[in-house]
């Protein structure tokens, strides 16, 4: 179960991310991995690698797809 604290610090992250990021979903999945991977340390690259694969296989955005996963991901660990 997440904490408020995880809580805020997922909306906050990708608040700005949504506030900032121009330039379609190729763009956002970008930033996500500067951000949650290179300042974060959320996942490791092959764990963000592994979750856009996946999200690549399903219909819909990517980087809206990728977005729910990272935040299950952050939640639960």
């Amino acid at each position: 179960m997440m904490h408020i604290s995880t809580y805020k610090e997922v909306f906050f992250v990708f608040l700005k991310m949504g506030f900032t990021a121009f330039g379609g979903p190729a763009a956002h999945v970008g930033m996500m991995e500067q951000e949650l991977i290179e300042k974060r340390s959320w996942v490791s690259k092959q764990e963000f690698l592994d979750m856009v694969a996946v999200t690549n296989i399903i219909p819909g955005p990517n980087s809206t797809e990728l977005v729910i996963l990272l935040s299950l991901r952050r939640g639960v660990s």
